[in-house]
């Protein structure tokens, strides 16, 4: 069945296969409820009336997606309080020593104008 869930359903840009092994897993633990490793035509006909195969596949490429984004906000977030905390320090650092004068630091961020 692996071999044949996405064969013929593909653009061949992106084929989709990385994600047949998870859904397969998923999928049988559904169907194969006495785990004998075989599903009915008639339970998996059902299912099929129920479901599609592309639709369960761009499920999980958009669950790929979603935390993909969330570890890419939480690095940016993790940047920004480097950034924040580097500042911070910066601006410390600014304060006239005893015996010493003040330097004046000014930071500007990449996406500032």
């Amino acid at each position: 069945m692996r071999q044949f869930l996405v064969r013929g359903r593909e653009d061949y840009r992106h084929t989709g296969q990385e994600g047949v092994h998870e859904f397969i897993d998923k999928l049988m633990e559904e169907l194969d409820t006495n785990g004998d490793g075989r599903v009915s035509w008639l339970t998996f006909s059902e299912w099929n009336r129920r479901n599609s195969v592309e639709k369960e596949l761009w499920k999980q490429v958009h669950a790929a997606e979603k935390a993909l984004r969330k570890e890419k906000d939480l690095a940016t977030q993790t940047l920004q309080e480097r950034i924040d905390a580097l500042e911070a320090q910066v601006r410390g650092m600014g304060e006239a020593p005893v015996g010493g004068t003040a330097s004046k630091v000014t930071l500007r961020r990449h996406d500032d104008k």
